[in-house]
């Protein structure tokens, strides 16, 4: 008798255990939590009829190890993880190389390189930590923030890779601030702007021989046009007859981000990219020509392309899928 009591307990128990494990496998498993963060920079690099472009959010995060950047080209956007968590900025020496510094998972400064245009990134541990960089020629050019203030350096482009950083002399002084931005048209016409994170100091410098001297260009005077309140937080330069210059100032005029043009020794005021384009937020430019160039923004939190043929006068949003 407890034989058979014994047997049929068992057989409830298994019927009543697998009703349990058929529900478990009907109910559907609930989506793992994520957190959304608002991008609030940018970085972006032009080369020919190629694009690179990253957006993001500023802070360095330990939740992940790499980013994606993405690169347009065909008409069609396509992205490859960098080892990188945030960028501050991309530069292409040509179509194939390219550099990206920004912020690693423990909140260093890194620095990745790819030779094959984006299409995998790898980390640069021998070179020192950037905070700025620009790719011209077989050199690379940066701000080194390793021990002390910031230095300009240069890099040389050995082969399939980069060797050690060399100082160079530079004209800021204290009052101008510490050097952040650097931009080369050429191998030998550079330029390095030096600025005050709060103040009134502010200090274009250029280079005709490669980084040898620099001279005292530009500065923060109103007749020079590089007055007012707010950072500037890109700078570009395409060479001709007369190489022209792009800065982009934080906020102050416009708020998304106001763009001023140099053909000579002073800077205009161009029209305020929302005039023309649908933008929030301008988070950096790249020309690639004197007329040519791309703008990368937020509009309602999402990023944004745009392309200019009147050397930033005005703006018309790139056609294509969105990423």
């Amino acid at each position: 008798m407890s034989g058979r009591v014994g047997a049929g307990l068992v057989a409830v128990l298994l019927v009543v255990t697998a009703a349990v494990v058929a529900l478990a496998l009907r109910s559907p498993t609930p989506p793992p939590v994520t957190m959304t963060v608002q991008p609030d920079a940018g970085a972006l690099a032009a080369v020919a009829n190629r694009i690179w472009r990253w957006v993001g959010p500023s802070d360095c995060t330990t939740e992940t190890d790499q980013v994606p950047v993405q690169r347009l080209t065909d008409g069609g956007w396509t992205q490859s993880p960098i080892p990188l968590v945030s960028l501050s900025r991309l530069s292409f020496g040509n179509p194939a190389e390219g550099i990206a510094v920004g912020s690693t998972s423990n909140c260093a400064l890194g620095v990745a390189v790819t030779r094959d245009a984006g299409q995998t990134w790898m980390s640069a541990p021998e070179v020192p930590a950037l905070v700025d960089a620009w790719w011209v020629g077989d050199r690379v050019w940066g701000i080194s923030r390793v021990d002390g203030p910031p230095r300009v350096v240069w890099i040389a482009v050995e082969g399939e890779a980069l060797g050690a950083a060399r100082g160079t002399s530079a004209a800021c002084d204290a009052g101008d601030g510490p050097p952040t931005l650097v931009a080369f048209a050429t191998p030998r016409r550079g330029l390095l702007l030096c600025q005050q994170v709060s103040g009134d100091g502010r200090l274009l410098a250029r280079t005709r021989n490669a980084g040898r001297d620099w001279e005292r260009w530009t500065d923060a005077r109103q007749i020079t046009g590089l007055d007012g309140p707010g950072p500037i937080i890109d700078l570009d330069v395409v060479a001709g007859p007369t190489d022209v210059i792009w800065t982009l100032f934080e906020g102050g005029e416009c708020p998304e981000g106001q763009l001023r043009r140099s053909v000579g020794r002073s800077f205009d005021r161009l029209r305020c990219p929302s005039e023309t384009v649908a933008v929030d937020t301008v988070l950096a430019v790249a020309f690639t020509t004197p007329r040519r160039g791309s703008l990368l923004g937020l509009a309602d939190g999402e990023p944004m392309l745009a392309q200019t043929r009147d050397g930033g006068s005005t703006w018309t949003p790139t056609e294509g899928p969105t990423p």
